[in-house]
């Protein structure tokens, strides 16, 4: 239904006001006063009006607003009754039209997922946006490893971030036991973290501990951390590898602490773009200064040679830490107090390397240190294995080929639809002789049930068109919503409408009986447009059930000569209602055949009783 006119609450509330004032001071002036007196009185009768006309506005907005939600729940039980009744009278239409949208959502949700996992949830950690990696910067190369005494000042000097932890590689053998019994020697994927790596990403061993800071000093017990799938492999997912010794190159004593699944990946490591490092073994960083002294003494200690000597004390301002022999390439996680931009990470970190690279980027031309998202690096690793050097960006792809998808099952369902449209002709005619400019046709009737409503749900099934029927409690009301447009059509009993038609409030279309009526010869029939569409209004007069014959037959013949009347037939066939007559037992056989012809009608149309 087209939305209703705005609301005159406050105008309405005070013209009912007034109206009481007015008639309250005629009762007034009446009995004797002065008009002024006799108001003066009536406004002390009525009380305070300004309390009483906020009263009645706030009811009168309450019922429009409850009026609202009844309409707009009406509308959306005819617009679900109306798409039921579309669907099912079309089922092949139907099926193809929901497969094809289905395939289409389907694809496109499969690809935003897909597009979602690698891309936006490609961090497995908590406060993924508080991660990022620090990467030296040259004139020639971008994203150039850290050396571990690099990282070794930026973890003393930083003050910036909540947390700075490195991974570097350090492959070796396995030896010895696994699962209980001998195995052969395996080389394994290793790398060194710092011991403070777990609490940067915010995670931890699903089987054990991570480090502690006490693995990382020097001297200290060598510990590890088993991947979960070398734990599964080589030690059949015992839940006791916690606690025992294991050897790891020529390395003794070295005691597993926990397992645990991924790392952050170092892509430069030569390992492919995944989200996570392929590892086999963490082992602590032995210490900040010495990279990996610890381990080395162990060594020195099994083969009978000295133990290696920790390199002097870094002096204040001293660039070797920076360039010096502190090797080897290290991936560097930095964990931000806040979620960063990139813009403002950088300016962060080019400050910092400002106050502490001086000497270091006079040898080093152009050397400066920034850093990028570690979920932005990992996409950009996405986007070098999958599409190489193209200069597209995997969501690009993915976006422009969920786009795509969407279109072909677009076009498809037109197709269909359009195909569809086709069948509907009658109905399109319909629209233009009754001016619908809706979605959807609505017919009125005088209540559900009634034999306009009736009609109108024959005239869908006959003509192969789909109306929305909407209910009024009389033929008034709905005339009342036909006139300014408020419904399409209505569907009426025609001595009820036939004098505004005469007077062309209202168009008439067409009559539904079998024969055109003499009271509006110009009406063509609906059967004359719509085969086998006929509809003819009776009125019959009924008695009780235990009525003697004789009462019944001498009602019936008294109801035969007053209609037979010539001044009786004038005044109904006047107004479009011929008068026809019968006999009880043809009255019998009528409502057999109206039973039988209507049964089927009301249980399609889910019609019930009200």
């Amino acid at each position: 239904m087209t939305s209703p006119p705005p609301p005159r609450r406050d105008e309405d509330v005070d013209a009912e006001l007034a109206f009481h004032v007015e008639m309250q001071t005629r009762r007034y002036v009446d009995a004797g006063l002065d008009p002024a007196s006799a108001r003066v009185k009536a406004l002390e009768r009525l009380g305070n009006l300004e309390e009483t006309r906020r009263t009645c506005r706030a009811i009168v907005t309450a019922q429009e607003h409850e009026m609202t939600r009844t309409a707009w729940f009406n509308g959306l039980g005819q617009d679900l009754s109306y798409a039921r009744r579309v669907l099912r009278r079309a089922p092949l239409f139907t099926i193809t039209a929901l497969l094809t949208i289905a395939v289409g959502i389907g694809a496109t949700t499969a690809i935003v997922s897909v597009l979602k996992s690698a891309m936006f949830d490609a961090v497995p950690y908590p406060d993924a946006g508080r991660l990022h990696v620090i990467w030296n910067e040259y004139a020639t190369l971008s994203q150039a490893a850290v050396s571990a005494g690099e990282f070794a000042d930026i973890k003393e000097r930083n003050r910036a971030f909540d947390g700075v932890a490195a991974i570097r590689p350090a492959p070796g053998n396995l030896t010895g036991s696994c699962g209980g019994a001998e195995c052969e020697p395996e080389r394994v994927n290793a790398y060194q973290v710092s011991p403070n790596l777990f609490e940067v990403l915010g995670a931890g061993p699903a089987i054990g501990r991570g480090f502690t800071a006490a693995d990382g000093v020097t001297g200290a017990p060598g510990v590890v951390i088993l991947s979960d799938a070398l734990w599964r492999r080589r030690f059949g997912a015992d839940p006791g590898i916690v606690g025992r010794t294991i050897t790891l190159g020529s390395v003794l004593d070295v005691t597993v602490k926990g397992v645990i699944a991924e790392i952050p990946e170092p892509s430069y490591f030569g390992h492919s773009a995944a989200a996570t490092v392929r590892f086999d073994v963490l082992t602590s960083w032995d210490t900040l200064d010495g990279v990996g002294l610890a381990a080395r003494a162990r060594q020195a200690a099994a083969k009978g040679e000295p133990a290696p000597q920790p390199p002097p004390p870094r002096q204040p301002g001293a660039p070797e830490n920076w360039l010096g022999g502190y090797c080897c390439m290290t991936f560097v996680l930095m964990k931000s107090s806040s979620p960063l931009t990139p813009e403002t990470l950088d300016g962060q970190l080019r400050e910092f390397g400002k106050r502490h690279l001086p000497v270091a980027q006079s040898e080093i031309a152009d050397l400066t240190i920034g850093a990028v998202p570690l979920g932005g690096l990992m996409v950009s690793q996405l986007n070098a294995q999958l599409l190489g050097g193209s200069g597209v960006s995997i969501t690009t792809v993915l976006l422009a080929l969920a786009a795509l998808v969407l279109v072909v099952a677009c076009v498809n369902y037109a197709s269909l639809a359009t195909a569809q449209a086709a069948r509907r002709a009658r109905e399109v005619g319909l629209r233009k002789a009754i001016g619908a400019n809706r979605g959807k046709v609505m017919f009125a009737s005088t209540g559900i049930g009634a034999s306009p409503h009736l009609s109108g749900e024959l005239f869908q099934r006959k003509a192969g068109i789909e109306m929305t029927h909407v209910p009024y409690r009389g033929a008034s009301l709905a005339m009342n919503d036909l006139i300014p447009g408020r419904v399409d059509a209505m569907f009426s009993n025609l001595p009820g409408v036939i004098s505004q038609h005469q007077s062309r409030t209202i168009r008439g279309l067409a009559v539904t009986s079998a024969k055109r009526s003499p009271a509006a010869p110009e009406l063509p029939t609906i059967g004359e447009t719509v085969p086998g569409y006929e509809v003819s209004g009776w009125w019959a007069l009924f008695v009780q059930a235990k009525t003697p014959n004789d009462i019944v037959n001498k009602i019936h013949s008294d109801a035969i000569a007053a209609l037979g009347h010539p001044s009786v037939r004038e005044r109904y066939e006047a107004i479009g209602a011929p008068v026809t007559t019968s006999t009880p037992a043809e009255l019998a056989a009528l409502l057999a055949s109206e039973t039988e012809k209507w049964g089927p009608i009301v249980k399609e149309a889910g019609i019930k009783p009200e």
